[in-house]
């Protein structure tokens, strides 16, 4: 009997820790940024040439028709500081 009554007194001291812990609600979930919206938002989009550097940083912006002078520019830079530059095709806001 004594078990029983010291075994019942433990069921009741851990019983409330159980409980609080039961209690505590889900973590909410995060929001995911919508990429569908970020590209729509810009609204209509161009075709340029640009010019980019060893770290891909931007230097110059050309005009899709204009791909002969991104490509001299590239040259160019690149001959005269030695490291290498490139032309890549990228989209660009429209100017209405």
């Amino acid at each position: 009997m004594q078990r029983e009554a010291a075994a019942g007194a433990k069921e009741k001291k851990a019983s409330p820790k159980k409980k609080a812990a039961a209690k505590k609600a889900p973590a909410a979930k995060k929001k995911k940024a919508s990429s569908k919206a970020a590209a729509t938002v810009s609204g209509r989009l161009k075709a340029v040439w640009i010019v980019l550097d060893a770290s891909f940083k931007t230097l110059a912006t050309f005009e899709y028709r204009d791909k002969d002078q991104a490509d001299e520019m590239a040259a160019k830079l690149t001959a005269k500081k030695g490291k290498k530059h490139v032309v890549r095709q990228d989209r660009a806001p429209m100017d209405d």
